[in-house]
């Protein structure tokens, strides 16, 4: 899995830039990190079906600001089969406790939003999360 990341990542650092403009239909998939009282990493990262990803680094993440990024074809497949092989729509909708000082992870794909926290939440969502936050050198 990491080397399929890998990939992605290698395109995407190839063909970063700020003034694309991505896909005005909704996101394949968003996720978003919301903030806390502490440290907690804050971003939203959304994939377009025109092979585009927008992210955007608030706060206590390696990269700050609004990026547009786009896919090759190959990059942007594999991502796509690796969402496809979640069983998404099997997920309920929260894991883990709502407690005012925690950061939030929330996932949207098919229409559905998943919230977790930290280390509560299905393995294979929360692994492919954690590939694409060090792929993409998102936290600190």
């Amino acid at each position: 899995m990491k080397t399929i990341i890998g990939i992605i990542v290698l395109t995407m650092i190839t063909s970063c830039g700020t003034s694309q403009k991505t896909n005005t239909k909704t996101p394949i998939v968003k996720i978003e990190r919301t903030p806390c009282l502490g440290q907690c990493p804050v971003y939203t990262l959304e994939l377009y079906s025109n092979k585009t990803i927008a992210y955007n680094g608030v706060k206590n993440v390696n990269r700050k600001g609004k990026e547009t990024l786009t896919l090759s074809s190959k990059a942007y497949n594999t991502l796509i089969q690796q969402l496809e092989a979640l069983p998404f729509s099997e997920y309920t909708t929260e894991y883990g406790r709502k407690i005012r000082d925690i950061t939030f992870i929330y996932v949207t794909y098919n229409g559905k939003k998943v919230r977790m926290t930290q280390g509560k939440g299905p393995e294979p969502l929360q692994q492919l999360i954690s590939d694409i936050e060090q792929q993409f050198d998102l936290l600190k």
